[in-house]
């Protein structure tokens, strides 16, 4: 591989390069899972999951649906305590012979890091262990987990505007990074004698 004269040849890099067929294809599944998965009779079945996985609590009322990049998430909130979340793979963003693997490999890190540091984790109450425990009317793998209120980081940025435009603002821009950098921080003093998965 040559290069311009006077510069160095490019080191190789791992960087996989964008597959857009792959992406339309998994959306388009994802998108015809979507529309079932959130009929009625889903949604009340899912309920009544999410009260039997866990108990003590009533009934289980849905209350929202938040998608991400590869999870969908389905809220529920009960009359006493606050709201859960159960967070499901999306269908066509994740390949199927890893998603249960890709779940058990979540929890054990989210488990991992709340028990090591200080960096705010939701507390995992159900989630599956095994390849075929799945929430049954969706038959994928989940985390049952506590919902945490907020915001989104990014736009609640843009909301603050520019850096020198409002003092208040500019103080509340510093305490999030300084809450960001102590993330970092505390990952990166995590005593790891290996990378891949705990």
């Amino acid at each position: 591989m040559s290069s311009p004269v006077g510069r160095p040849p490019s080191p190789p890099t791992l960087v996989v390069p964008y597959d857009g067929h792959y992406y339309d294809e998994g959306s388009m599944e994802y998108k015809a899972w979507r529309q079932s998965a959130l009929r009625p009779s889903v949604i009340a079945e899912l309920e009544r999951f999410v009260a039997n996985r866990i108990t003590g609590r009533g009934r289980a009322k849905h209350v929202h649906t938040a998608e991400g990049s590869y999870n969908i998430v389905f809220q529920f909130q009960f009359s006493a305590r606050s709201d859960v979340a159960l967070r499901i793979p999306k269908l066509g963003h994740t390949p199927a012979a890893i998603v249960a693997k890709k779940v058990l490999n979540e929890v054990a890190w989210m488990k991992f890091l709340k028990a090591r540091t200080r960096i705010p984790i939701p507390c995992v109450h159900d989630h599956s262990k095994r390849a075929d425990d799945h929430v049954p009317p969706l038959k994928l793998p989940f985390i049952l987990m506590d919902c945490i209120q907020g915001q989104n980081l990014r736009t609640f940025l843009r909301l603050l505007g520019k850096p020198g435009e409002d003092a208040a603002n500019d103080s509340k821009r510093t305490t999030i990074y300084e809450q960001i950098a102590t993330f970092y921080l505390q990952l990166h003093r995590l005593p790891l004698e290996a990378i891949g998965s705990i």
